[in-house]
């Protein structure tokens, strides 16, 4: 596939580099001479020169040919506006990452849809969704979620207390449906049978229906508790996505932001209807005490 990736700041030179080892011909359109030259002597792909936004440099990029174009810089109007033109140059796919919540949370209709763009993409909300999956199971490494919600599967330790130790995989409780699909141990990745045994360190990856899985963690001996107070250290993007997202999905967890920024504090408190926001520096423990 031809892509264009439009600003080369994290997002931009992680995707470059993940799409160029997979052999895809990747052009970057970036400003920034420093960041030119670290593309030119790290990646194999082409660097243009120039604003994404301008037409000129987008035909310079071969986006009449493209397959897809990822808009990622720091500036959200820039990155509609190249999706935009991309679009009417004919590119398949478009892709904008967008930032501010104004542009995400628009009710009565899909801003992405009403622009003909594919994809918005915001990352600071993808990592606060992320964490707030993690406050459904505290006790797990990781959480992901399949089949629309309907399966999760965890990552699990196996402590020195766990009454999985020493255990074989095929004497396991199997009451409640559940399936142990990988281990990880001592950075290598197993794919389990009934004879192995768990050891001491071991990540299981457990996967079982999602109305099952806190019944599966009691009989395997997991212990899970419920969270009930929450403190967010910053009222930046990521931080105000995780109340946000924590409001809609927890009604009884009490939640906190320390945000130093006096005037953010308050913007934030205006938009959240449950979480307390204070003003102050979260490095001070007497704050957090």
């Amino acid at each position: 596939m031809k892509i264009i990736i439009i600003g080369a700041g994290k997002v931009g030179f992680s995707m470059a580099q993940l799409l160029s080892s997979e052999n895809h011909d990747v052009v970057v359109i970036e400003q920034d001479p420093e960041r030119q030259r670290i593309l030119e002597e790290e990646l194999d792909v082409q660097v243009v020169d120039g604003s994404g936004s301008s037409t000129s440099v987008l035909e310079a990029a071969g986006v009449k040919n493209a397959d897809m174009l990822m808009a990622v810089t720091e500036v959200d109007e820039l990155n509609m506006v190249a999706c935009i033109l991309a679009k009417k140059y004919g590119t398949k796919t478009t892709v904008a990452r967008v930032r501010n919540p104004e542009y995400l949370e628009v009710k009565e209709f899909s801003l992405n849809r009403l622009m003909g763009i594919d994809l918005f993409i915001n990352p600071e909300r993808i990592t606060a969704l992320e964490i707030a999956e993690l406050i459904d199971s505290p006790e797990a490494l990781s959480v992901d979620y399949y089949a629309n919600g309907k399966v999760k599967l965890l990552e699990l330790e196996i402590k020195a207390d766990s009454p999985l130790l020493d255990k074989k995989l095929n004497t396991l409780d199997g009451s409640i449906p559940f399936n142990i699909v990988a281990i990880a141990r001592q950075h290598a990745m197993l794919v389990p049978g009934g004879s192995d045994i768990l050891k001491l360190g071991d990540h299981i990856h457990l996967m079982a229906r999602t109305d099952d899985m806190k019944a599966v963690e009691a009989v395997l001996g997991f212990t899970t508790h419920k969270v009930e107070n929450v403190t967010i250290l910053g009222g930046g993007r990521t931080g105000f996505y995780l109340a946000h997202t924590l409001e809609r999905q927890h009604a009884g967890i009490n939640i906190k932001i320390i945000e130093r920024d006096r005037a953010r504090a308050a913007k934030i408190s205006q938009r959240l209807n449950r979480t307390l926001v204070i003003n102050g520096d979260g490095s001070d423990y007497q704050l957090l005490e």
